[in-house]
Protein backbone atom coordinates (compact mmCIF):
# COMPACT_ATOMS: atom_id res chain seq x y z
CA UNK A 1 0.00 0.00 0.00
CA UNK A 2 0.91 3.54 -0.71
CA UNK A 3 2.21 5.45 2.27
CA UNK A 4 -0.80 7.69 2.06
CA UNK A 5 -3.14 5.10 2.00
CA UNK A 6 -1.39 3.70 4.82
CA UNK A 7 -1.98 7.18 6.97
CA UNK A 8 -5.21 7.50 6.22
CA UNK A 9 -6.01 4.34 7.01
CA UNK A 10 -4.10 4.32 10.52
CA UNK A 11 -6.56 7.70 11.20
CA UNK A 12 -9.84 5.52 10.67
CA UNK A 13 -8.53 3.20 12.79
CA UNK A 14 -7.61 5.96 15.81
CA UNK A 15 -11.28 7.45 14.70
CA UNK A 16 -12.97 4.01 15.17
CA UNK A 17 -10.87 3.20 18.55
CA UNK A 18 -11.87 7.20 19.99
CA UNK A 19 -15.73 6.91 18.87
CA UNK A 20 -16.05 3.57 20.70
CA UNK A 21 -14.01 4.27 23.71
CA UNK A 22 -15.90 8.12 24.22
CA UNK A 23 -18.72 5.95 25.03
CA UNK A 24 -17.38 2.90 27.13
CA UNK A 25 -19.06 3.99 30.25
CA UNK A 26 -22.17 4.70 28.64
CA UNK A 27 -25.48 3.64 27.46
CA UNK A 28 -26.68 0.50 29.82
CA UNK A 29 -28.10 -2.05 27.80
CA UNK A 30 -30.41 -4.94 29.13
CA UNK A 31 -29.17 -7.89 26.88
CA UNK A 32 -25.42 -6.86 26.98
CA UNK A 33 -25.93 -6.82 30.98
CA UNK A 34 -27.21 -10.41 30.72
CA UNK A 35 -23.82 -11.36 28.49
CA UNK A 36 -21.54 -10.06 31.19
CA UNK A 37 -23.19 -11.39 33.98
CA UNK A 38 -23.11 -14.30 32.46
CA UNK A 39 -19.69 -14.39 31.13
CA UNK A 40 -18.81 -13.41 35.24
CA UNK A 41 -20.60 -16.08 36.62
CA UNK A 42 -19.27 -18.57 33.81
CA UNK A 43 -15.54 -17.47 35.34
CA UNK A 44 -16.41 -17.67 38.54
CA UNK A 45 -17.62 -21.97 38.35
CA UNK A 46 -21.46 -21.06 37.88
CA UNK A 47 -23.04 -23.51 35.33
CA UNK A 48 -24.48 -22.52 31.33
CA UNK A 49 -28.34 -22.83 31.46
CA UNK A 50 -28.67 -24.34 34.78
CA UNK A 51 -26.78 -22.03 37.25
CA UNK A 52 -27.91 -19.14 34.91
CA UNK A 53 -30.40 -18.89 31.67
CA UNK A 54 -28.47 -17.38 28.67
CA UNK A 55 -31.04 -17.08 25.41
CA UNK A 56 -28.18 -17.65 23.06
CA UNK A 57 -25.10 -20.06 22.96
CA UNK A 58 -22.43 -19.88 24.85
CA UNK A 59 -19.90 -17.60 21.88
CA UNK A 60 -20.51 -14.66 24.00
CA UNK A 61 -19.93 -16.32 27.59
CA UNK A 62 -16.59 -17.76 26.18
CA UNK A 63 -15.07 -15.24 24.79
CA UNK A 64 -15.81 -12.50 27.57
CA UNK A 65 -14.93 -15.06 30.47
CA UNK A 66 -11.69 -15.63 28.76
CA UNK A 67 -11.37 -11.81 28.93
CA UNK A 68 -12.20 -11.77 32.57
CA UNK A 69 -9.61 -14.06 33.32
CA UNK A 70 -6.77 -11.33 31.84
CA UNK A 71 -8.40 -7.98 32.83
CA UNK A 72 -10.96 -6.73 35.69
CA UNK A 73 -14.49 -7.69 35.11
CA UNK A 74 -15.80 -4.20 34.38
CA UNK A 75 -18.12 -2.52 31.84
CA UNK A 76 -14.89 -0.70 30.74
CA UNK A 77 -12.77 -4.08 30.10
CA UNK A 78 -15.68 -5.14 27.95
CA UNK A 79 -16.26 -1.82 25.95
CA UNK A 80 -12.81 -1.20 24.92
CA UNK A 81 -12.80 -5.15 23.96
CA UNK A 82 -15.75 -4.21 21.90
CA UNK A 83 -13.65 -1.20 20.32
CA UNK A 84 -10.75 -3.52 19.12
CA UNK A 85 -13.48 -5.85 17.64
CA UNK A 86 -14.95 -2.78 15.50
CA UNK A 87 -10.98 -1.94 14.20
CA UNK A 88 -10.46 -5.04 13.42
CA UNK A 89 -13.99 -4.91 11.18
CA UNK A 90 -12.82 -1.67 9.90
CA UNK A 91 -9.67 -4.09 8.38
CA UNK A 92 -11.45 -6.71 7.34
CA UNK A 93 -13.56 -3.96 5.14
CA UNK A 94 -10.55 -2.47 3.93
CA UNK A 95 -9.02 -5.82 2.61
CA UNK A 96 -11.83 -7.12 1.06
CA UNK A 97 -12.46 -3.74 -0.92
CA UNK A 98 -9.40 -3.91 -1.75
CA UNK A 99 -9.05 -7.65 -2.95
CA UNK A 100 -13.17 -7.19 -4.62
CA UNK A 101 -11.62 -3.68 -6.32
CA UNK A 102 -8.55 -3.48 -6.10
CA UNK A 103 -9.19 0.00 -5.31
CA UNK A 104 -7.60 1.80 -2.64
CA UNK A 105 -10.23 4.77 -2.87
CA UNK A 106 -13.07 2.41 -2.26
CA UNK A 107 -11.70 0.87 0.62
CA UNK A 108 -11.15 3.86 2.03
CA UNK A 109 -14.24 4.99 1.84
CA UNK A 110 -15.85 1.48 2.84
CA UNK A 111 -14.32 1.98 5.66
CA UNK A 112 -14.98 5.57 6.50
CA UNK A 113 -18.67 4.72 6.03
CA UNK A 114 -18.29 1.10 8.54
CA UNK A 115 -16.30 3.99 11.29
CA UNK A 116 -19.15 6.26 11.10
CA UNK A 117 -22.80 3.93 11.04
CA UNK A 118 -21.07 1.77 13.73
CA UNK A 119 -21.92 4.34 16.59
CA UNK A 120 -25.60 4.15 15.46
CA UNK A 121 -25.50 0.52 15.31
CA UNK A 122 -24.66 0.55 18.58
CA UNK A 123 -21.28 -1.43 18.06
CA UNK A 124 -19.70 -0.31 21.02
CA UNK A 125 -22.10 -2.52 23.10
CA UNK A 126 -21.05 -5.93 24.44
CA UNK A 127 -23.23 -7.67 22.12
CA UNK A 128 -23.00 -10.50 19.44
CA UNK A 129 -23.67 -8.95 16.34
CA UNK A 130 -19.99 -7.63 16.05
CA UNK A 131 -18.39 -10.41 16.26
CA UNK A 132 -20.92 -12.22 14.01
CA UNK A 133 -20.25 -9.18 11.35
CA UNK A 134 -16.62 -9.78 11.38
CA UNK A 135 -16.34 -13.61 11.18
CA UNK A 136 -19.15 -13.60 8.28
CA UNK A 137 -16.42 -10.88 6.90
CA UNK A 138 -13.43 -13.37 7.13
CA UNK A 139 -16.15 -16.06 5.44
CA UNK A 140 -17.04 -14.06 2.70
CA UNK A 141 -13.49 -13.02 1.64
CA UNK A 142 -12.26 -16.62 1.28
CA UNK A 143 -15.56 -17.73 0.01
CA UNK A 144 -14.45 -14.98 -2.91
CA UNK A 145 -11.01 -16.73 -3.05
CA UNK A 146 -12.74 -20.48 -3.60
CA UNK A 147 -14.83 -18.76 -6.19
CA UNK A 148 -12.76 -16.65 -8.42
CA UNK A 149 -9.13 -19.04 -7.76
CA UNK A 150 -8.83 -22.27 -7.78
CA UNK A 151 -10.02 -24.08 -4.83
CA UNK A 152 -7.25 -24.67 -2.36
CA UNK A 153 -8.16 -26.24 1.84
CA UNK A 154 -6.61 -23.07 3.13
CA UNK A 155 -9.41 -21.25 1.25
CA UNK A 156 -12.36 -23.87 2.32
CA UNK A 157 -10.96 -23.60 5.81
CA UNK A 158 -11.18 -20.05 5.84
CA UNK A 159 -14.88 -20.02 4.73
CA UNK A 160 -16.06 -22.46 6.73
CA UNK A 161 -15.00 -22.13 10.37
CA UNK A 162 -15.43 -18.82 10.53
CA UNK A 163 -19.60 -19.43 9.68
CA UNK A 164 -19.00 -22.60 12.16
CA UNK A 165 -17.62 -20.22 15.18
CA UNK A 166 -20.43 -17.30 14.28
CA UNK A 167 -22.89 -19.71 14.89
CA UNK A 168 -22.30 -20.05 18.27
CA UNK A 169 -22.41 -16.71 19.09
CA UNK A 170 -26.29 -16.65 17.52
CA UNK A 171 -28.47 -19.01 16.95
CA UNK A 172 -29.85 -17.33 13.48
CA UNK A 173 -26.11 -17.77 12.53
CA UNK A 174 -27.68 -21.15 11.83
CA UNK A 175 -29.91 -20.26 8.95
CA UNK A 176 -27.09 -17.61 7.67
CA UNK A 177 -24.43 -20.19 7.28
CA UNK A 178 -26.92 -22.72 5.57
CA UNK A 179 -27.85 -20.05 2.90
CA UNK A 180 -24.20 -19.06 2.60
CA UNK A 181 -23.02 -22.47 2.01
CA UNK A 182 -26.12 -23.40 -0.54
CA UNK A 183 -25.12 -19.88 -2.64
CA UNK A 184 -21.67 -21.57 -2.57
CA UNK A 185 -22.11 -24.53 -4.18
CA UNK A 186 -24.81 -22.78 -6.69
CA UNK A 187 -22.26 -20.02 -7.38
CA UNK A 188 -19.32 -23.17 -7.88
CA UNK A 189 -21.92 -24.56 -10.69
CA UNK A 190 -22.56 -21.09 -12.12
CA UNK A 191 -19.32 -19.40 -12.36
CA UNK A 192 -16.98 -22.70 -12.66
CA UNK A 193 -19.40 -25.16 -13.84
CA UNK A 194 -18.28 -27.45 -10.83
CA UNK A 195 -19.19 -28.60 -8.21
CA UNK A 196 -16.89 -29.18 -4.82
CA UNK A 197 -15.52 -32.51 -4.81
CA UNK A 198 -16.84 -34.94 -1.94
CA UNK A 199 -13.56 -34.40 0.29
CA UNK A 200 -14.42 -30.70 0.04
CA UNK A 201 -17.68 -31.24 0.14
CA UNK A 202 -17.53 -32.59 3.26
CA UNK A 203 -14.32 -30.55 4.72
CA UNK A 204 -16.83 -27.67 4.70
CA UNK A 205 -19.30 -28.91 6.56
CA UNK A 206 -17.29 -30.30 9.25
CA UNK A 207 -16.21 -26.94 9.61
CA UNK A 208 -19.57 -25.26 10.13
CA UNK A 209 -20.62 -27.74 12.22
CA UNK A 210 -17.95 -28.37 14.52
CA UNK A 211 -18.25 -25.78 16.78
CA UNK A 212 -21.37 -25.97 17.72
CA UNK A 213 -20.67 -30.15 17.91
CA UNK A 214 -18.23 -29.44 20.24
CA UNK A 215 -20.06 -27.04 22.38
CA UNK A 216 -23.14 -29.25 22.41
CA UNK A 217 -20.35 -32.28 23.74
CA UNK A 218 -19.43 -29.61 26.57
CA UNK A 219 -22.86 -29.09 27.69
CA UNK A 220 -23.79 -32.47 27.23
CA UNK A 221 -20.36 -33.27 29.76
CA UNK A 222 -21.48 -30.82 32.47
CA UNK A 223 -25.54 -32.47 32.46
CA UNK A 224 -26.12 -28.78 30.68
CA UNK A 225 -27.59 -30.10 27.34
CA UNK A 226 -31.68 -30.22 28.14
CA UNK A 227 -31.67 -27.12 29.31
CA UNK A 228 -29.44 -25.29 26.46
CA UNK A 229 -32.05 -27.16 24.58
CA UNK A 230 -35.14 -25.67 26.16
CA UNK A 231 -33.32 -22.49 26.46
CA UNK A 232 -33.22 -22.30 22.69
CA UNK A 233 -37.05 -23.27 21.94
CA UNK A 234 -37.25 -19.68 24.21
CA UNK A 235 -39.74 -18.22 22.63
CA UNK A 236 -42.30 -20.94 22.32
CA UNK A 237 -41.46 -22.94 25.76
CA UNK A 238 -41.01 -20.84 28.10
CA UNK A 239 -42.77 -17.09 27.39
CA UNK A 240 -46.76 -16.86 26.75
CA UNK A 241 -46.26 -13.50 25.14
CA UNK A 242 -46.26 -12.28 21.76
CA UNK A 243 -44.51 -9.08 22.68
CA UNK A 244 -41.41 -10.13 20.58
CA UNK A 245 -43.25 -9.22 17.69
CA UNK A 246 -41.98 -5.14 18.04
CA UNK A 247 -39.86 -3.51 15.39
CA UNK A 248 -38.01 -0.67 17.23
CA UNK A 249 -38.04 3.23 16.12
CA UNK A 250 -34.34 2.83 16.18
CA UNK A 251 -34.17 0.05 13.13
CA UNK A 252 -35.05 2.92 11.25
CA UNK A 253 -31.79 4.04 10.73
CA UNK A 254 -30.94 1.55 8.58
CA UNK A 255 -33.38 2.82 6.06
CA UNK A 256 -30.99 5.84 6.04
CA UNK A 257 -27.76 3.71 6.12
CA UNK A 258 -28.26 1.67 3.34
CA UNK A 259 -30.17 4.34 1.10
CA UNK A 260 -27.26 3.45 -1.22
CA UNK A 261 -28.08 -0.19 -1.87
CA UNK A 262 -30.43 0.30 -4.87
CA UNK A 263 -27.93 2.77 -7.09
CA UNK A 264 -25.39 -0.57 -6.37
CA UNK A 265 -28.44 -2.70 -7.11
CA UNK A 266 -29.69 -1.51 -10.66
CA UNK A 267 -25.86 -1.03 -11.47
CA UNK A 268 -25.85 -4.72 -11.04
CA UNK A 269 -28.67 -5.69 -12.64
CA UNK A 270 -28.18 -3.63 -15.80
CA UNK A 271 -24.18 -4.73 -16.15
CA UNK A 272 -23.33 -1.31 -17.42
CA UNK A 273 -19.84 0.10 -17.34
CA UNK A 274 -20.59 1.35 -13.61
CA UNK A 275 -19.92 -2.10 -12.57
CA UNK A 276 -16.58 -2.27 -14.61
CA UNK A 277 -16.67 -5.89 -14.73
CA UNK A 278 -17.49 -6.39 -10.56
CA UNK A 279 -20.52 -7.98 -10.96
CA UNK A 280 -19.55 -11.23 -9.22
CA UNK A 281 -18.22 -9.46 -6.19
CA UNK A 282 -21.68 -7.52 -6.49
CA UNK A 283 -23.34 -10.41 -6.35
CA UNK A 284 -21.52 -11.45 -3.61
CA UNK A 285 -21.89 -8.50 -1.15
CA UNK A 286 -26.01 -8.08 -2.02
CA UNK A 287 -26.13 -11.53 -0.84
CA UNK A 288 -24.32 -10.89 2.27
CA UNK A 289 -26.35 -7.72 2.47
CA UNK A 290 -29.65 -9.65 2.36
CA UNK A 291 -29.38 -12.53 4.48
CA UNK A 292 -28.01 -10.16 7.23
CA UNK A 293 -31.54 -9.32 7.79
CA UNK A 294 -32.17 -12.62 8.99
CA UNK A 295 -31.05 -11.65 12.39
CA UNK A 296 -33.68 -9.06 12.93
CA UNK A 297 -36.06 -12.55 14.12
CA UNK A 298 -37.53 -12.46 16.49
CA UNK A 299 -38.27 -8.37 15.89
CA UNK A 300 -37.15 -7.16 19.10
CA UNK A 301 -35.12 -4.69 19.88
CA UNK A 302 -32.72 -2.16 18.28
CA UNK A 303 -30.70 -1.57 14.92
CA UNK A 304 -27.98 -3.19 16.19
CA UNK A 305 -29.72 -6.84 15.04
CA UNK A 306 -28.19 -4.95 11.59
CA UNK A 307 -24.84 -5.00 12.51
CA UNK A 308 -24.13 -8.14 10.32
CA UNK A 309 -25.44 -6.74 7.07
CA UNK A 310 -23.79 -3.54 7.59
CA UNK A 311 -20.22 -4.15 6.33
CA UNK A 312 -21.42 -5.24 3.05
CA UNK A 313 -23.22 -1.92 2.36
CA UNK A 314 -20.31 -0.14 3.37
CA UNK A 315 -18.78 -1.85 1.07
CA UNK A 316 -20.76 -1.01 -1.23
CA UNK A 317 -21.66 2.31 -0.52
CA UNK A 318 -17.10 2.59 -0.83
CA UNK A 319 -17.50 1.23 -4.26
CA UNK A 320 -20.11 3.79 -5.03
CA UNK A 321 -18.18 6.95 -4.07
CA UNK A 322 -14.85 5.65 -5.56
CA UNK A 323 -16.92 5.54 -8.65
CA UNK A 324 -18.76 8.49 -8.24
CA UNK A 325 -15.21 10.53 -8.59
CA UNK A 326 -14.67 9.52 -11.71
CA UNK A 327 -16.10 12.07 -14.08
CA UNK A 328 -17.73 9.59 -16.34
CA UNK A 329 -20.04 8.52 -14.46
CA UNK A 330 -21.59 11.81 -14.10
CA UNK A 331 -22.82 14.30 -11.21
CA UNK A 332 -25.92 12.73 -9.99
CA UNK A 333 -23.93 9.77 -8.43
CA UNK A 334 -21.47 12.11 -7.59
CA UNK A 335 -23.76 14.04 -5.71
CA UNK A 336 -26.02 11.35 -4.26
CA UNK A 337 -22.36 9.99 -2.57
CA UNK A 338 -21.46 12.91 -0.91
CA UNK A 339 -25.12 13.19 0.94
CA UNK A 340 -24.82 9.33 1.50
CA UNK A 341 -21.69 10.15 3.08
CA UNK A 342 -22.43 13.49 5.00
CA UNK A 343 -25.34 11.83 6.65
CA UNK A 344 -23.29 8.88 7.83
CA UNK A 345 -21.07 11.56 9.04
CA UNK A 346 -23.96 13.52 11.01
CA UNK A 347 -25.31 10.45 12.52
CA UNK A 348 -22.28 9.45 14.26
CA UNK A 349 -21.94 12.68 15.36
CA UNK A 350 -25.45 13.03 16.89
CA UNK A 351 -25.25 9.41 17.87
CA UNK A 352 -22.41 10.43 20.20
CA UNK A 353 -23.73 13.71 21.51
CA UNK A 354 -27.30 11.68 22.32
CA UNK A 355 -25.17 8.78 23.57
CA UNK A 356 -23.10 10.78 25.65
CA UNK A 357 -25.67 12.63 27.50
CA UNK A 358 -25.93 12.36 31.32
CA UNK A 359 -29.24 10.01 30.35
CA UNK A 360 -27.28 7.18 28.98
CA UNK A 361 -25.02 5.96 31.84
CA UNK A 362 -24.56 3.88 34.38
CA UNK A 363 -23.60 6.46 37.46
CA UNK A 364 -27.53 5.76 39.18
CA UNK A 365 -26.81 1.76 39.10
CA UNK A 366 -23.19 2.29 40.35
CA UNK A 367 -25.21 4.14 43.44
CA UNK A 368 -26.99 0.63 43.45
CA UNK A 369 -24.68 -1.38 43.18
CA UNK A 370 -22.73 0.22 45.96
CA UNK A 371 -25.55 0.02 48.52
CA UNK A 372 -25.94 -3.80 47.84
CA UNK A 373 -22.13 -4.65 48.56
CA UNK A 374 -22.50 -2.52 51.59
CA UNK A 375 -25.31 -5.19 52.66
CA UNK A 376 -24.57 -8.36 51.13
CA UNK A 377 -21.70 -10.57 51.78
CA UNK A 378 -20.01 -11.80 48.79
CA UNK A 379 -20.85 -15.47 49.16
CA UNK A 380 -24.71 -14.37 48.94
CA UNK A 381 -26.66 -14.38 46.75
CA UNK A 382 -29.56 -11.25 45.67
CA UNK A 383 -32.67 -11.48 42.84
CA UNK A 384 -33.33 -8.82 40.78
CA UNK A 385 -37.03 -7.33 39.09
CA UNK A 386 -37.97 -7.23 36.24
CA UNK A 387 -35.12 -6.35 33.92
CA UNK A 388 -31.52 -4.84 35.11
CA UNK A 389 -29.05 -7.95 34.80
CA UNK A 390 -25.99 -5.80 34.90
CA UNK A 391 -26.43 -5.12 38.34
CA UNK A 392 -25.15 -8.45 39.42
CA UNK A 393 -22.15 -7.98 37.35
CA UNK A 394 -21.47 -4.43 38.25
CA UNK A 395 -22.32 -5.13 41.96
CA UNK A 396 -20.18 -8.55 41.59
CA UNK A 397 -23.73 -9.97 43.72
CA UNK A 398 -24.78 -13.71 42.27
CA UNK A 399 -28.52 -14.31 41.45
CA UNK A 400 -31.36 -16.00 43.02
CA UNK A 401 -32.78 -17.56 40.32
CA UNK A 402 -31.24 -18.99 36.93
CA UNK A 403 -33.19 -16.73 34.92
CA UNK A 404 -31.66 -13.01 34.86
CA UNK A 405 -34.59 -10.98 32.97
CA UNK A 406 -38.34 -10.87 34.06
CA UNK A 407 -39.79 -8.52 31.32
CA UNK A 408 -42.18 -10.98 29.95
CA UNK A 409 -45.42 -13.38 30.68
CA UNK A 410 -43.58 -16.81 31.82
CA UNK A 411 -45.35 -19.91 31.79
CA UNK A 412 -46.92 -20.95 34.94
CA UNK A 413 -44.36 -23.98 35.57
CA UNK A 414 -41.40 -22.30 35.02
CA UNK A 415 -42.19 -19.45 37.70
CA UNK A 416 -42.48 -22.32 40.08
CA UNK A 417 -38.99 -23.49 38.91
CA UNK A 418 -37.82 -20.37 39.44
CA UNK A 419 -39.31 -19.54 43.01
CA UNK A 420 -37.92 -23.32 43.89
CA UNK A 421 -34.11 -21.74 43.15
CA UNK A 422 -34.99 -18.74 44.38
CA UNK A 423 -36.33 -20.77 48.33
CA UNK A 424 -32.78 -22.35 47.80
CA UNK A 425 -30.79 -19.73 47.22
CA UNK A 426 -31.82 -17.51 49.98
CA UNK A 427 -31.67 -14.07 48.18
CA UNK A 428 -30.45 -11.40 50.97
CA UNK A 429 -31.64 -8.80 48.96
CA UNK A 430 -34.29 -8.17 46.43
CA UNK A 431 -34.48 -5.28 44.23
CA UNK A 432 -37.17 -3.68 42.43
CA UNK A 433 -36.25 -1.61 39.55
CA UNK A 434 -39.54 0.51 39.41
CA UNK A 435 -41.31 3.88 37.14
CA UNK A 436 -43.48 4.69 40.54
CA UNK A 437 -42.21 5.53 44.11
CA UNK A 438 -44.83 3.20 45.05
CA UNK A 439 -43.50 -0.08 43.88
CA UNK A 440 -45.27 -1.57 41.07
CA UNK A 441 -44.82 -5.87 41.18
CA UNK A 442 -44.15 -5.66 37.16
CA UNK A 443 -42.42 -9.55 37.06
CA UNK A 444 -44.30 -12.54 36.44
CA UNK A 445 -47.23 -12.95 38.89
CA UNK A 446 -46.46 -16.12 41.00
CA UNK A 447 -42.73 -14.60 41.51
CA UNK A 448 -44.21 -11.13 42.27
CA UNK A 449 -46.92 -12.97 44.92
CA UNK A 450 -43.94 -14.97 46.75
CA UNK A 451 -41.98 -11.98 46.69
CA UNK A 452 -44.54 -9.80 48.72
CA UNK A 453 -44.94 -12.92 50.58
CA UNK A 454 -41.44 -13.06 51.78
CA UNK A 455 -39.83 -10.14 51.82
CA UNK A 456 -40.43 -6.20 52.78
CA UNK A 457 -39.26 -2.82 51.57
CA UNK A 458 -36.62 -0.99 53.46
CA UNK A 459 -35.41 1.16 51.50
CA UNK A 460 -36.14 3.42 48.02
CA UNK A 461 -33.05 5.08 45.93
CA UNK A 462 -34.24 7.87 43.69
CA UNK A 463 -32.56 7.37 40.04
CA UNK A 464 -31.86 10.66 38.07
CA UNK A 465 -31.90 10.60 34.98
CA UNK A 466 -34.27 7.53 35.14
CA UNK A 467 -32.21 4.44 34.27
CA UNK A 468 -33.22 3.23 30.77
CA UNK A 469 -35.15 6.28 30.18
CA UNK A 470 -37.49 4.46 32.10
CA UNK A 471 -36.94 3.74 35.78
CA UNK A 472 -37.28 6.30 38.68
CA UNK A 473 -36.56 4.31 41.87
CA UNK A 474 -34.48 1.14 43.04
CA UNK A 475 -36.55 -0.66 45.68
CA UNK A 476 -34.52 -2.63 47.95
CA UNK A 477 -36.33 -5.14 49.96
CA UNK A 478 -35.05 -7.51 52.41
CA UNK A 479 -36.73 -11.26 53.98
CA UNK A 480 -39.12 -10.63 56.56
Amino acid sequence: MRQRTCAILALLLLLQFLLCANLSGKRPFMDEGSYLSSAWLFSKGETPYTGFILEKPLGIVFTFSALFSAFPASILSARLAMAAVAMLQLLAIFFIAKKFFDSEPAALAAGFLFAMWSIPFSSYLTSNEPFMALLSSIALFFMHECLVKKRSYPALIGFGLPLGLSILFKQTMVVYSAFFAIAFFALCWRWKKQLPSKKETALLFFLIAAPAAIMCAYLLLINSFNEFVATMLFLSSLVESGSFLVIDARSLIAVAAFAFMPVALIGLLAKTRFTEKKEKELLLLLLWFSVGFVNMFPFRGCCFHLLPSLPAASLIGGFIAAKAMQKKHGKKLLLFSVVAILSAAAAAIGSQMVFSSEAYGFENLATVCKFIEQNSGANERILVMPAVPETYFLSKRMPAASQMQFFDQYGEQFQQKMIGRIIQNKPVLVVYFSKEKNLQYTGPHLIDAFIRENFEETKKIELHPPLYKFFNYAIVLKPK
